[in-house]
């Protein structure tokens, strides 16, 4: 039977339509049919509980998906819009001001692609002809997702252009993103109800979640007297904000802001609101490299183990602001059925061979570094 209650959807599984079929059967040519599963008949009424059964199953699937809670992919994604939000998207990684020791008039084409020491192919971004022996210009990665890779290093070109000489990064890139995972488009769906919310804090963050390009955002308050010990002024706000356009961040916080609340930060923008400049304060999140040693055991079927693969796996995972980067959360990532994780151990600053490392409140992880050992 399938029907619908105060509890949701009830249905039968399987076992249970053919249970009530076969018995209906029996009702109407006796209790002598045979309903085995080599016969026409009984072969019949397996066919037909199976096609129930998966009826079922779709609807009940349509029903889960209608709770945010438990819908995933493009369905989550319609749940998102009902509340103003989207997804956010892939993005590329960037090298900026990329240093070409070139041959005076060297045509460098768009699409010009060259490898890093971790094997990621970076891409011009536009034609550019040198009018002497350098040349400063804007890398892409190929693939998105986010690929560090620091500065000065070298960049070896995978098709040849006559007249370059060296290519060499001058500045860590600009990191890009995967996909937003179904988890914190979750995450960030049930925070938005907030955005009408007075409260100062929950209110302010849930708006700021909601901007395009914000990938976290964290909002200390302090109602008392003096300075806390999250390090908030009295009667002020701090917002920390994890991507995002600096003018949209400050406009988000004005907007939300109780009359009279402080506002407490490094960065600063200044708009002109009602006549007058309002000079709006919050934080950066900055980010706290890390480093990963993961031991992998190969296993006797594998034919190889892909390191590029487990490093820019590791890379990629994105940390919010003032989440501990915990190693044994990064198991599942580094998965493969090739091998088998043994151990990973994290370093940052003097911390090394860590489990875990502490991020401050101000703060969000960043692994940008992985050694792969395997035994």
């Amino acid at each position: 039977m399938l029907t619908i209650t105060d509890k949701g959807i009830e249905y039968d599984r399987l076992d249970a339509i053919l249970t009530r079929l076969s018995q209906s059967m029996r009702d109407i040519y006796g209790q002598d049919i045979n309903l085995n599963a080599d016969t026409q008949d009984g072969q019949f009424i397996g066919i037909l509980s199976q096609g129930i059964a998966d009826f079922n199953e779709v609807l009940a699937g349509v029903y889960a998906m209608s709770d945010p809670t438990t819908a995933v992919g493009r369905w989550l994604d319609i749940q998102l819009k009902y509340v103003g939000l989207e997804r956010n998207r892939a993005t590329f990684s960037y090298l900026n001001d990329v240093q070409f020791t070139v041959v005076n008039n060297t045509i460098i084409p768009e699409g010009y692609t060259l490898t890093d020491e971790n094997g990621t192919e970076w891409t011009t971004t536009n034609t550019a002809t040198s009018t002497g022996t350098s040349l400063v210009m804007q890398l892409r990665s190929v693939e998105v997702g986010a690929f560090h890779l620091a500065s000065g290093k070298p960049l070896t070109p995978k098709t040849i252009v006559l007249g370059v000489q060296a290519v060499t990064t001058t500045s860590d890139s600009v990191l890009g993103r995967l996909q937003e995972s179904d988890q914190s488009a979750l995450a960030r769906f049930l925070r938005s109800y907030s955005i009408n919310n007075l409260d100062d804090r929950e209110g302010t963050e849930a708006a700021l979640l909601a901007l395009t390009d914000v990938r976290d955002a964290k909002v200390y308050e302090n109602y008392t007297n003096a300075t806390d010990a999250n390090g908030v002024e009295s009667h002020s706000i701090n917002a920390v904000v994890l991507g995002g356009v600096d003018k949209d961040i400050a406009e988000t916080i004005r907007r939300k802001k109780s009359v009279g609340c402080g506002l407490q930060g490094s960065q600063t923008v200044t708009l002109f609101y009602e006549g007058m400049d309002r000079v709006i304060k919050f934080d950066r999140s900055n980010a706290v490299n890390i480093s990963a040693t993961i031991t992998v055991v190969r296993r006797s079927s594998a034919v190889n183990v892909n390191q590029q693969k487990i490093s820019e796996n590791l890379k990629a995972n994105q940390f919010l602001i003032a989440e501990d980067v915990i190693a044994g959360a990064l198991y599942g990532i580094a998965y493969d059925p090739n091998y088998q994780v043994k151990s990973i151990l994290l370093t940052s600053g003097a911390t090394t061979n860590a489990l875990i490392i502490p991020i401050g409140l101000r703060q969000h992880g960043v692994i940008n570094a992985v050694t792969v050992v395997i035994e």
